[in-house]
């Protein structure tokens, strides 16, 4: 029942702590980022190969293959968690910081 669960806390807590943690940068990255990333610039091409590069793309091509990319990497990923062993919790834990450190790259 809930409140028996509610009172064996001290079983449970410790394990949502990293995923809190991993949640934590995935807001950081998807909600703070993500507006900044897409909706700030203004030029009318982005150079490809850096902030000098002579390979340009429209604006509005690129956003839109940035997120067909983005829709298909996060819809795959979630698949992977699942089918890496997690029996331990050092290697549960190993994954959420791997993913949390792909998220700040």
């Amino acid at each position: 029942s809930l409140v028996k669960s509610l009172r064996a806390w001290r079983v449970w807590v410790p394990l949502l702590v990293p995923h809190l943690i991993g949640k934590m940068f995935v807001n950081f990255g998807m909600e703070n980022l993500f507006p900044v990333i897409g909706f700030t610039y203004n030029g009318s091409m982005v150079p490809l190969e850096g902030p000098h590069g002579s390979t340009l793309m429209g604006k509005d091509f690129f956003q839109a293959v940035q997120n067909v990319l983005v829709a298909f990497a996060d819809t795959f990923s979630r698949r992977i968690p699942y089918c890496l062993s997690t029996k331990r919790y050092p290697s549960f834990v190993f994954i959420i910081v791997a993913a949390m450190l792909f998220e700040v790259t």
